[in-house]
C-alpha cells in the first residue's frame, strides 16, 4: 500500500497496544475471527483494511460495497465541506466515481468487544480531510458496520489532543 504506515504491536498484560506512525492508538483486545482464507485476522487488521478500502470503493463509486458490507442499517455522516448531516440513503445516493483517495490511519480504538473508532486522514486531489468513524457489530463473530462518520478539512496543525483525562480519580490524585 502506497506510503501506508506499518502497524507495530506490542503485547502487554494480555492486551495489545497498537502504534500507528509512532502515535499511540489504544489498548486492544486480542479478539480474532476467521477470514475467508481460513487465517485469523485481528480486529485492528480488519478495521485497517476496511478503512483503506472505503476510500478506494468510494472513489470507484461502488455503492453496493457500502450498502452490503460497510454501512449499518442506521447511519449518519457529517460532510466535511458543508457540515451537512446525511443519512444512509442520502450517502448511498451520492456514491459516484470520483478522483482517487488515499487513506492514512492515525488511530484505531476498541471499546469493549463490539465498538471501535477509527481516526484517519483522507487525501483527495491534494486536499486533506480528517475522518472520524464509529464502527459497531452485534457480536465478535459478526462483521464491523459503520454507524457514524464525521469529517472536516484538516488544519495546518493537524489533529490535536486537547486534554488527556485520567483513568480514574485515584490516578489524578497520584499525579
Amino acid at each position: 500500500m502506497h506510503g501506508q504506515s506499518r502497524l507495530r504491536c506490542y503485547r502487554d498484560f494480555g492486551l495489545i497496544t497498537a502504534y500507528v506512525s509512532n502515535v499511540a492508538a489504544c489498548a486492544l483486545s486480542t479478539a480474532t475471527r476467521p477470514c475467508q482464507s481460513g487465517s485469523m485476522k485481528s480486529d485492528i487488521d480488519q478495521l485497517t483494511e476496511m478503512n483503506i478500502r472505503i476510500g478506494h470503493e468510494e472513489s470507484a463509486g461502488t455503492r453496493e460495497y457500502f450498502e452490503e458490507k460497510v454501512l449499518a442499517a442506521a447511519f449518519a455522516m457529517r460532510r466535511g465541506l458543508t457540515g451537512m448531516v446525511v443519512d444512509r440513503t442520502a450517502f448511498l445516493d451520492a456514491v459516484k466515481p470520483s478522483p482517487p483517495r488515499s487513506t492514512r490511519i492515525l488511530s484505531i480504538s476498541l471499546f469493549g468487544m463490539n465498538r471501535a473508532t477509527v481516526n484517519c486522514i483522507v487525501t483527495q486531489e491534494g486536499k486533506q480531510y480528517e475522518n472520524f468513524r464509529l464502527f459497531v457489530r452485534e457480536t465478535p463473530e459478526k462483521p464491523w458496520k459503520l454507524l457514524a462518520w464525521a469529517n472536516e478539512p484538516t488544519t495546518a496543525s493537524g489533529p490535536q489532543l486537547i486534554r488527556d483525562y485520567p483513568q480514574s480519580p485515584s490516578d489524578e490524585q497520584r499525579r
